[in-house]
């Protein structure tokens, strides 16, 4: 088996429909739309960005080839790795701090546990890059360099997916997890296609409020639940009232495990986080009552919760005391 060499090598292309058009009823937030634009196009990374970042992969496992085939071999070989994640599924936000990407390891080493796949890609890289740079954790592999992190995750052939390392259960103890990125990356596609672009504006909203916030929410867990969010809530008319809707919503999210699209093994989703969502929907609650009198403290309220990325409503004139307008 190998990763299909469509989505290897997919078209580089900025995911995000463009504001323009995207269909919103009547609001009178005009100001609060503009900032929302403009700091979408902070966070959303360029066509340039996603290919920077598939090239830094791609030296990476380069290395990786060359370590575990011969020369002969590396140079030619395709569909041993797959680009994941956030770039993979083009949802990242810029700037992009980590690049994802599965390795298919050589069936021939006939690996049974997590350690073992690990210690595999990180002799390979070992004699390439420097012991600085270099960290093995539970899940990959990860090479820092000045840019960003590109993290290699060990990867081997289960029936339709792929095992990846994972965290050690009680019913998992060798620590693999199931995962399927074709059937994610298809099943957020669709997602989007169906909600002419909301999924993914809505996602890098809420993926800068975790990231600014601390939120205990990976990822893949994240995707799932606005995926969940756009199918089965009602269509908001704006972004800041979509991320309203999803910290009211999510909030009450009750515990358990959720199963990402192909995969067999759950993730369990804890309430850790809900203290963060909240807060958020007070704190939104809270600009939007003061919008009504102070535009500038309501861009400043969303400013503490996306980050300082945010823009702001310009400080109006300090009016000139009269005194020194006649003095003038």
């Amino acid at each position: 088996m190998t990763f299909p060499s469509s989505l290897s090598h997919r078209a580089l292309a900025d995911p995000l429909v463009p504001a323009s058009t995207i269909e919103s009823g009547p609001s009178d937030k005009v100001w609060l739309k503009d900032l929302f634009d403009a700091f979408l196009r902070l966070k959303v990374p360029t066509p340039q960005e996603y290919a920077n970042c598939r090239l830094q992969a791609e030296d990476v496992v380069h290395t990786l080839r060359r370590a575990l085939y011969p020369i002969r071999l590396a140079g030619t070989m395709t569909g041993d790795s797959l680009v994941v994640g956030g770039v993979g599924k083009r949802t990242a936000v810029a700037p992009v701090a980590c690049v994802d990407v599965l390795y298919l390891l050589p069936s021939k080493l006939r690996i049974s546990r997590t350690a073992d796949a690990l210690k595999v890609v990180h002799a390979g890289l070992a004699d390439q890059y420097a012991a600085e740079v270099i960290t093995a954790a539970d899940l990959g592999v990860t090479i820092t360099t000045d840019d960003r992190r590109v993290r290699v995750i060990p990867a081997l052939e289960y029936g339709t997916g792929f095992k990846i390392p994972g965290p050690a259960t009680l019913d998992r103890a060798s620590g693999w997890r199931i995962t399927n990125p074709v059937s994610e990356a298809a099943t957020l596609r669709l997602s989007d296609s169906l909600n002419t672009g909301w999924t993914r504006r809505l996602l890098t909203i809420l993926k800068s409020w975790r990231d600014n916030t601390g939120t205990s929410l990976d990822s893949l867990t994240l995707e799932i639940l606005v995926q969940e969010f756009c199918a089965t809530q009602k269509r908001q008319s704006s972004l800041p009232e979509a991320f309203k809707a999803f910290v009211a919503w999510a909030r009450s999210k009750p515990v358990g495990s959720i199963t990402a699209p192909g995969a067999t093994t759950s993730i369990e989703l804890d309430d850790s986080w809900h203290g963060n969502a909240k807060a958020a929907y007070w704190r939104i609650t809270l600009a939007d009552q003061t919008a009504e009198t102070d535009l500038l403290k309501a861009a400043l309220e969303w400013r503490h919760l996306l980050g300082l990325d945010f823009p702001t409503l310009e400080e109006p004139d300090t009016p000139v005391p009269p005194i020194l307008v006649a003095c003038a």
